[in-house]
């Protein structure tokens, strides 16, 4: 069975750039069509999901649910969800889908995790926070299931987490002094490769505004740290403000090396389809300026 980070290589190529489609379905936010139905607030929300779906499949080389949208309904919400996903199964099965639930914990407790992002909701990935150390990366892994992609919080998007992520810690074996963010790389390159994890993945932000300058120095960085080898999910592109060539310049090593996510910046537009080509095609344009591409 092909691995994740190879499925969403062989789609990004056959596709021409890498945008991956979250499904961040925001009550608050629901556009007034949907608003307008005589139903319950789940049913509105499948219904939206579901149009996003069949507007951006052309475009989508992944697709992303965020837990936290459903969860929030209670036991409908998480139906709802098993069913949006069972639906991408269904209509568009050449897709993957990215489960985002940041799921870290002791590993007995991961392990019931691992079953239900894998076994009963059915995703092809998903992700962990590192923060509780081995046993977030270590025991999402099934070695009877080596397919499964998983991927690890490294340096994320959100402003607070430069508070955290940026503070300085000593490596204990070399003594190298480094951000948290690149020790938790590092971590996560040697537990995956203790273990035999093969589709490894890390969360890593797009290029951002920093004092009025375009800041892509972390991708550099871990790039330079990983040779190349980690996909990254990266966040941070249509309503945060991302940036679509410095984010591929920093961070592009080949087809299926950045996952280049936009969830309200599509699902919220006005044509989610056209919102979905576009930064499609804005994606495709900044990798095909890339002196090489495998």
């Amino acid at each position: 069975m092909k691995g994740f980070n190879q499925k969403v290589a062989e789609r990004q190529k056959l596709l021409g750039h890498a945008l991956c489609v979250g499904l961040d379905p925001d009550l608050e936010k629901i556009p007034e069509k949907y608003q307008q139905m005589k139903s319950d607030s789940t049913d509105r929300i499948s219904r939206w999901m579901k149009d996003v779906v069949r507007d951006t499949a052309e475009f989508a080389t992944v697709f992303k649910p965020q837990m936290a949208y459903y969860e929030r309904h209670g036991h409908k919400g998480i139906d709802m969800l098993a069913h949006i996903i069972a639906h991408i199964r269904h209509y568009h099965p050449e897709i993957p889908i990215f489960l985002d639930g940041k799921r870290g914990d002791i590993d007995r407790t991961q392990r019931q995790y691992r079953f239900a992002m894998f076994d009963a909701f059915g995703c092809d990935a998903t992700n962990v926070s590192p923060y509780m150390g081995r046993e977030p990366l270590v025991d999402m892994y099934d070695p009877n299931y080596p397919h499964r992609g998983i991927t690890t919080l490294v340096y994320t998007s959100n402003k607070g987490a430069r508070e955290f992520q940026d503070a300085i810690v000593t490596e204990p074996d070399t003594g190298e002094r480094m951000p948290i963010w690149l020790f938790a790389g590092k971590l996560a390159l040697k537990y995956a490769s203790e273990v035999g994890i093969q589709n490894l993945g890390f969360v890593m932000a797009a290029a951002h505004d920093k004092y009025g300058n375009v800041f892509s120095d972390h991708l550099n960085r871990c790039r330079e740290m990983d040779e190349g080898k980690v996909p990254y999910l990266m966040p941070g592109f249509g309503a945060q403000g991302g940036y679509v060539e410095a984010s591929v310049h920093a961070g592009w090593a080949g087809w299926g090396s950045l996952m280049m996510n936009s969830s309200s910046g599509i699902s919220n537009a006005e044509n989610p389809r056209e919102a979905a080509q576009r930064l499609a095609e804005q994606i495709g344009e900044a990798i095909a300026k890339k002196p090489t591409v495998a």
